[in-house]
């Protein structure tokens, strides 16, 4: 059934496959293996481009961080 009108984990179905067939209108002739490569690299860019932007909040005055979450930062920049 592709339509079923209920909900999946507190999420319309239509909107779910809406949203995914959207991020992947650019790369639906890719064959699998070169699709989940963009997908992957896509994904890789989006994270270092969130892990950039919270290295540079460290210097902004009045951005405050948990322990935990200053000693995750301090260990990922040990390792890039």
């Amino acid at each position: 059934m592709v339509f079923s009108g209920g909900s999946l984990i507190g999420h319309q179905v239509v909107n779910t496959v809406g949203s995914i067939n959207s991020a992947l209108k650019q790369d639906r002739d890719l064959s699998i293996i070169d699709l989940l490569n963009t997908i992957w690299h896509r994904c890789m860019g989006q994270r270092y481009a969130r892990f950039q932007d919270a290295i540079q909040k460290l210097t902004v005055p009045g951005v405050r961080y948990t322990s935990l979450a200053l000693q995750l930062l301090a260990e990922s920049m040990n390792h890039s």
